[in-house]
């Protein structure tokens, strides 16, 4: 099955009205120039902003649209590393380090939300990561197991205890730990910007940068001089010449329903809404929305690494897997799918920090999750303004990855990613 011709695109997009700045004319000078206005960027221009630097920020588009306005909005340290992952990628103290940062970034977002009260679909859930078989209960009680070890609260559901937080077929155990929520993105995306323009920032959009030089980045009318420049380009690096070797993509697809009634929600749902993702190497993943539509994600292997494909045949996957879980879903329609590429590294963790390349240019880019975005932003912030940024030694660019690295002239890499995201996901420390 691909995607049905009467469904519509990008549901985010649709809900939020996006009036975008004027574009970058002539001649600016700044102290940073912030190039890129997804959630890295916004980020990165925030911190920036809070240090007392003078700001311009340049997007292609409008702020929000890129990966961050097409993501599912889950707002959840675990991404595509749990902290198990972590643990065994970095060792304890580096974990809980990474962790307790990724759950700050949340509590902010949300904090954010509240005081700006913005209208950006928000539902509170707890995470809630499922085993799809026996041989995946293994993996769930030792995320169980390393949060109890850290101090981080979970709770863990063994068989016939899954269906009361989760019904449908198909889920032989998980993990929950709490404070997370879901929101449209692009929505937080705008109105951070909005907070951003009102304190000082000088934001043009509808200016895709065409050149970066060592202090000045160009625009197809306009050359914007600054001392530094944070790049916040995540998957178009590597079209101006940035990170090439370090930087690829994966590919993402989201689909939704038509709203559900409130007995079709118990069905799914006994208790409270979650922020689901199941133990598949490419994992299903679904949530409730705002207005009580299903949010559900996911994708092909054979896709994953492939450019972007509007018709794709995972969008049929992913109707299919919701029918089979959950039999309230068989005669729900469909309504919405979109897909989108985003920015990955090769350890799946971003890349923020000082270029290898060039002293006066800082990056923030392939945050695998909204949370991990905000994180690289702030990073490359503080480095671009002379300040300590705990995480930049994570985060490094052009940091020694794993042994499969050494293989990409060979590889390709697409390949060389794949085999990286499997190593990162259950492979043990390098």
């Amino acid at each position: 099955m691909t995607r049905s011709p009467d469904r519509q695109g990008n549901y985010w997009l649709e809900q939020v009205d996006n009036q975008p700045a004027a574009p970058a004319r002539g001649s600016i000078t700044a102290d940073v120039v912030v190039v890129g206005g997804g959630i890295a960027g916004l980020s990165a221009a925030r911190r920036l902003l809070d240090l007392g630097k003078d700001v311009v920020l340049l997007e292609a588009d409008t702020c929000g649209s890129g990966a961050t306005g097409k993501s599912s909005g889950f707002i959840t340290p675990d991404s595509e590393l749990e902290l198990c992952n972590l643990i065994d990628r970095f060792g304890e103290d580096d974990a809980a380090l990474l962790w307790r940062a990724a759950q700050t970034a949340c509590v902010a977002m949300r904090a954010d939300v509240e005081a700006w009260q913005l209208p950006c679909d928000r539902v509170d859930a707890d995470s809630f990561w499922v085993a799809r078989s026996a041989s995946k209960i293994a993996a769930i009680e030792c995320e169980h197991a390393a949060h109890q070890r850290l101090g981080l609260p979970s709770r863990l559901y063994r068989g016939g205890e899954v269906g009361d937080v989760l019904g449908g077929e198909g889920f032989a155990a998980g993990v929950r730990t709490p404070g997370t929520f879901g929101m449209n993105a692009f929505a937080y995306a705008r109105g951070l910007q909005r907070q951003l323009v009102a304190r000082g920032l000088r934001c043009f959009e509808r200016s895709p940068v065409v050149e970066i030089g060592r202090n000045e980045v160009r625009t197809a009318d306009a050359l914007v001089r600054a001392g530094a420049i944070v790049l916040c380009l995540d998957r178009f690096a590597p079209e101006l010449g940035i990170a090439a070797r370090d930087t690829f993509h994966v590919q993402a697809f989201l689909t939704l329903t038509e709203p559900l009634d409130e007995a079709t929600w118990r069905q799914i749902f006994p208790g409270p809404p979650l922020l689901v993702w199941d133990s598949d190497l490419v994992y299903q993943y679904f949530r409730r929305t705002g207005e009580g539509r299903l949010l559900l994600g996911g994708g092909r292997l054979l896709e994953t690494y492939a450019a972007e494909h509007p018709h794709s045949k995972s969008f049929g996957k992913l109707e299919r897997y919701a029918r089979a879980r959950f039999a309230a879903l068989r005669d729900v329609r469909f309504t919405h799918a979109w897909g989108g590429l985003i920015g990955m590294s090769k350890d799946v963790l971003p890349i923020a920090g000082r270029s290898p390349a060039e002293p006066s240019h800082y990056l923030a880019m392939c945050g695998a999750g909204l949370p991990w975005s905000v994180l690289a932003g702030q990073c490359a912030a503080a480095l671009a303004a002379g300040q300590e940024a705990p995480l930049a030694r994570l985060f490094a660019p052009g940091r020694r990855y794993h042994w499969i690295d050494r293989f990409q002239w060979l590889l390709g890499k697409r390949i060389t990613w794949a085999l990286s995201y499997v190593f990162a996901k259950q492979i043990r420390r390098a």
